[in-house]
């Protein structure tokens, strides 16, 4: 038998949860009958499994209490073991639904979810859809989700600030710029040169205790370390010149 739209806004059980069920249901038999509305079930979709499960065969009964929609939330919204933010995103959707039905449920309207979760998961929905799966299955809380569309938004306002600073330094100061970037590449690359010339000179001094012909060999290392040295320190005086440039004619 199929199951109604309206079962499906609460999540079926799993695991652990779900053998319990069976095992229930296989010892007491189903004590609560599996209801159906429109032809399909509306409530006890994991009585109906583990009945199945289990080798007994289910009994049915038809809803005929009222509101379809505001039923399952009552079945389901206490006796489940789901979290506040789950509950609001469920309440949510139902009540999305019920409004397009026009279906308004009174119970629906007076659940016990603050009305802030419910503010923050209506957010959530809007700018950042792709953490609902994470609600819904309980890993990530409103809060949680929350706090990760701020840092979001953080992230994406220090990066439009830094383009849009990028792109007017550019555009006043080309030139300068320019020499900026060439005099950064030139360090870097003096840099490794360095970084290489120092880890030479140590493995072979480290040889070179055990082998004397090798001093001629660190002597020159040596010499090549220290121009390094020095041309490490033009580049870096080379920078600071362009920053000094810079500044004064901002002044």
């Amino acid at each position: 038998m199929e199951f109604h739209e309206y079962a499906e806004f609460f999540p079926m059980m799993e695991g652990e949860e779900f053998e319990n069920l069976v095992k229930d249901i296989r010892e007491n038999g189903l004590l609560e009958p599996i209801v159906t509305f429109e032809g399909k079930i509306l409530d006890g979709r994991n009585r109906f499994l583990a009945c199945g499960k289990a080798g007994i065969e289910p009994r049915f009964r038809e809803h005929q209490d009222g509101d379809a929609l505001s039923y399952v939330w009552s079945k389901n919204a206490i006796r489940r073991h789901l979290n506040k933010s789950q509950l609001a995103l469920i309440r949510i959707e139902m009540s999305d639904i019920g409004v397009e039905r026009q279906r308004p449920s009174r119970e629906l309207a007076t659940s016990e979810i603050s009305d802030r979760t419910i503010r923050q998961v209506r957010q959530i929905k809007r700018e950042a859809p792709d953490l609902i799966p994470g609600i819904r299955g309980g890993e990530m809380s409103a809060d949680g989700a929350t706090i990760e569309i701020r840092q979001r938004r953080a992230k994406k306002f220090a990066q439009e600030d830094i383009a849009r600073e990028d792109r007017r330094e550019r555009q006043e100061n080309p030139r300068e710029v320019a020499e900026y970037l060439e005099a950064v590449d030139s360090f870097r690359g003096y840099l490794d040169d360095f970084y290489e010339a120092i880890e030479t000179a140590v493995d072979v001094a480290i040889w070179g205790k055990f082998s004397p012909e090798a001093e001629d060999f660190v002597t020159r290392r040596h010499d090549r370390v220290r121009e390094q040295i020095q041309s490490v320190l033009d580049m870096m005086k080379r920078v600071e010149e362009v920053f000094n440039e810079e500044e004064a004619e901002n002044e």
